[in-house]
């Protein structure tokens, strides 16, 4: 699909490290947790999580 981002959250650290060893994070972003996946969706359209 055109103008898609695939992500990738909540894989163990060394799934991780093994998807930027890779050089498959140019083509997937991995986070580690859903918060962190979320924090990079809000910041790209300048948004930001606020404590309640």
């Amino acid at each position: 699909m055109m103008g898609t981002e695939t992500m990738f959250v909540g894989f163990a650290p060394d799934v991780v490290k093994e998807i930027v060893k890779l050089d498959l994070s140019n083509q997937v972003k991995p986070f580690l947790s859903f918060r962190q996946a979320l924090e990079y969706l809000l910041k790209q359209r300048g948004l930001a999580l606020q404590p309640v």
